[in-house]
């Protein structure tokens, strides 16, 4: 029911607008549920006030579908984005270009449910758009790329996923994801030592360029299941406390992507758990899983 603060049919276009940045702003804050409502307020308004179809109608969605993301909500991300779409499609037509961004974030979120095929799908027909109107140099062509290489990988699809990681080098050879996917590739073959050498050029890349911890948070979890593969188990364990102090003193505990961190954090340290006890190491395999059971209540609260 929307507020009466807040009537269905707004009165001018500001009213939209200023719900609007009050919905970012609460995504900033990590208030995703806030943004939810206040998104859904100004989605009622536009509809009212312009009809089925119109640019205000087709942000909002997209707005509501970040944050249904960043809640785990990806069926209703996945609803939203397909209307925001089709939205865009009417407005600006089927083959502009911008909406390539919107068949991005359609791609990223069927991965979130494993519908990869799908995933692919959508990858593709941005892709697609993008090469049919000359914008190779469009801010959505590596995120594209990425989530396409990432869908071989899974599907072990490897002669595809080879290809597209090698375009990535090609636009960018200092690409940080792209050398996390190349190490995600050698590791699904096998090739463990070779999948090494790409995450730790992925994690000493973003040191280069300064980034944070959320650009380093998945080469950091695939060279710790490297490190476990090759048999490496203390050089795992720090790496593991590493990452995690890094993530913390970095983004600190209240950033969205922290939860998700702490999650497969606990999960390697609990797989590496049960590998030290078979070991016999059971003084460093007690100690792996008492960081697991004390990372867990962190993201468990986090969600509530």
């Amino acid at each position: 029911m929307v507020s009466a603060a807040f009537p269905a049919r707004a009165q001018t276009d500001e009213q939209i607008i200023s719900l609007v940045k009050q919905a970012i702003a609460s995504s900033k804050s990590n208030d995703f549920r806030s943004a939810i409502d206040t998104y859904k307020k100004a989605l009622a308004m536009s509809e009212a006030r312009h009809g089925p179809v119109h640019p205000f109608i087709a942000g909002c969605l997209a707005g509501l579908a970040d944050n249904y993301t960043e809640t785990g909500q990806y069926e209703r991300a996945i609803d939203c984005l397909k209307r925001s779409l089709a939205q865009s499609q009417q407005t600006l037509g089927e083959a502009d270009h911008r909406n390539a961004m919107i068949f991005s974030f359609l791609s990223d979120s069927y991965q979130n449910i494993g519908a990869y095929d799908d995933a692919i799908s959508s990858a593709k027909k941005g892709l697609e758009l993008l090469i049919s109107n000359e914008k190779q140099d469009h801010v959505s062509l590596p995120a594209l790329l990425t989530r396409l290489a990432n869908c071989y990988v899974i599907k072990s699809d490897y002669q595809n996923a080879e290809s597209v990681i090698d375009k990535l080098l090609e636009l960018d050879p200092r690409s940080t994801s792209a050398f996390t996917l190349l190490g995600s590739l050698r590791f699904s073959q096998g090739r463990v030592n070779e999948a090494k050498e790409a995450f730790e050029k992925s994690i000493s890349l973003a040191n280069e360029k300064k980034l944070d911890a959320f650009y380093k948070k998945n080469a950091w979890i695939h060279l710790a299941n490297a490190e476990v593969a090759l048999e490496n188990y203390d050089d795992a364990l720090a790496l593991l406390a590493k990452s995690r102090k890094e993530a913390l003193s970095t983004l600190g505990p209240d950033h969205p992507d922290m939860g998700r961190l702490l999650c497969d954090l606990a999960e390697v340290h609990s797989n590496l758990g049960i590998t030290l006890k078979e070991l016999g190491r059971l003084e460093d395999a007690f100690s792996a899983v008492i960081k697991s059971i004390r990372i867990k209540p962190t993201v468990d609260a986090k969600n509530l």
